[in-house]
């Protein structure tokens, strides 16, 4: 009975949240220019995303997930150079003593063609 009573109370006291926090249309970590030749080459890879997380024990974090983050990680696992219809969340989750604070980004991940002295023109 009161381990019942303790797993009531502890998924009672539990919660989390997500909270849709901008959209973008391009994003990427870096000025980058881009031609009209390298969009035409570059190699689309949709529905990505990449998450920065921060910890909390009790009432106190152990850092601040940030956008930035987010974008590096998911350009990172598909070696990409620019993200695309970009959906940025963020997401808090409690349990008992301990929770953490996320920053999920979402979109296509664009990686542009290589541009060689001499072999594109800007148009």
């Amino acid at each position: 009975m009161l381990k019942r009573i303790i797993l009531t109370t502890a998924w009672l006291i539990s919660g989390c949240s997500h909270q849709r926090i901008a959209e973008f249309g391009i994003i990427s970590p870096e000025i980058t220019n881009i031609t009209t030749k390298q969009l035409e080459k570059a190699k689309i890879t949709t529905n990505v995303s990449g998450t920065d997380t921060a910890k909390i024990y009790l009432i106190f974090p152990t850092g601040t997930p940030t956008i930035e983050n987010a974008v590096q990680k998911a350009l990172q696992q598909h070696d990409a150079d620019i993200l695309t219809e970009v959906k940025v969340t963020q997401i808090q989750k409690w349990y008992l003593l301990y929770g953490y604070n996320s920053i999920e980004v979402r979109g296509n991940a664009i990686q542009l063609a290589p541009m060689i002295e001499g072999t594109f023109n800007n148009d």
